[in-house]
């Protein structure tokens, strides 16, 4: 549970960095720091620590983490753009992996938390693990149900183009709390992060 726990930490902290590092903020110097009086918790006492006192820790599933496309090309990032059918100035929230016919992956465990149409996105899923929420959209086919429990890897649709496209693609984009973060610095850092447990 600790392992897991740190984990689900770390994740956590991995997520605030992001959205952190894409949020420009104005900086605040402070001449004289305010006090700040910090109280100090009672610790309560306890018996000393023994071998005997010491449980193993239970065996913990391992988090896979995958990419939702095993062969693509990225034809879009995460962030301001020049959108390609209207030409005006846009917020990209997700990536779009360019790719023909290509079986689209759940990236984690999860629950499908919707599918359906929407009028930019075409056939999209939209999955909830936990921690964020990772979304598929322009799909051609799609494979899973709402309220359905899905295993990282587990195939979720097919690419297409659906809704609003210039061409066959997958749009992914990643969401914690409500916002768009990148998804490819958070792949590639939470893989990078099982890689250094290993």
């Amino acid at each position: 549970m600790v392992r897991r726990t740190a984990f689900t930490a770390s994740i956590l902290l991995l997520i605030c960095q992001i959205v952190l590092a894409q949020q420009v903020q104005p900086k605040h110097i402070a001449l004289y720091p305010p006090e700040i009086s910090i109280p100090h918790p009672d610790i309560p006492e306890t018996s000393p620590l023994t071998l005997d006192s010491i449980k193993p820790l239970p065996e913990l599933p391992t988090l896979n983490v995958i990419m939702p496309l095993t062969e693509y090309r990225m034809t879009s990032k995460f962030g301001w753009r020049k959108h390609p059918i209207t030409g005006k100035r846009d917020f990209h929230n997700g990536i779009d992996l360019a790719t023909r016919a290509g079986i689209v992956r759940s990236i984690m465990e999860g629950t499908v938390e919707s599918t359906g149409y929407h009028r930019n996105l075409g056939n999209y899923v939209c999955i909830d693990h936990g921690f964020v929420h990772s979304v598929y959209g322009h799909l051609s086919r799609v494979t899973v149900k709402n309220g359905q429990a899905i295993a990282a890897g587990y195939p979720v649709g097919i690419t297409g183009k659906s809704g609003r496209t210039t061409g066959e693609h997958l749009h992914f984009s990643i969401r914690s709390n409500g916002i768009y973060i990148d998804p490819w610095k958070f792949l590639r850092r939470i893989l990078q992060h099982i890689e250094n447990e290993h």
